[in-house]
């Protein structure tokens, strides 16, 4: 759906999810982007935490931590969002994402009362998102697996303990005998 409304693309709805987009020309490319991005938020069920948020919201409106916690979680699913979908692309691709999110940014912000998933939110938060796309990196399983080798190696080590070459004591047999032989004596002094 395209609107003269909205400034950014987003995800509008609880049960039958809708993707507007704001009244202008496009290329593949970008389409590509936005299509991806939405349908990421759609098969995380994001609209479904966003909703969460506005009912715990509502509820607690007098509480000034609500409104902190509501953009806090509205920018984590927007940047947990953008890391899952670029974990998956190549470095051309992610430059291509990033150039969209720039092209798109919401030149106002949302009121609050919209509950959506929209590509670019504001401005204030792109800078970051931006940062960590580009400075994404692939983690190589090798070095977790290395990495993973180690740590059972080492709790192995400090679960067995360490060797010892060392000649056992003298042993002291304790016998009736010596218990009894030995009160005696505690009750002399």
């Amino acid at each position: 759906i395209k609107s003269l409304y909205v400034s950014t693309p987003m995800l509008l709805g609880l049960f039958k999810p809708s993707l507007v987009l704001p009244e202008r020309a496009y290329n593949e490319e970008t389409l590509e982007n936005i299509f991806l991005h939405e349908l990421k938020h759609y098969t995380r069920h994001d609209l479904v935490y966003k909703w969460f948020t506005v009912l715990v919201h509502s509820a607690h409106w007098f509480n000034p931590l609500t409104y902190f916690i509501r953009g806090e979680i509205n920018r984590a699913c927007e940047t947990s969002c953008d890391e899952a979908l670029i974990c998956d692309m190549e470095p051309w691709q992610r430059q291509s994402y990033g150039e969209t999110l720039i092209s798109l940014a919401a030149r106002r912000p949302l009121p609050a009362g919209i509950v959506a998933t929209s590509f670019a939110m504001e401005k204030r938060d792109l800078k970051e998102r931006l940062t960590k796309i580009m400075k994404y990196r692939k983690t190589s399983t090798s070095i977790i697996a290395a990495i993973l080798c180690m740590l059972l190696l080492a709790s192995c080590g400090a679960a067995v303990g360490p060797g010892s070459n060392a000649e056992p004591e003298e042993r002291i047999e304790v016998s009736a005998e010596n218990i009894s032989s030995s009160t005696e004596e505690l009750n002399i002094i």
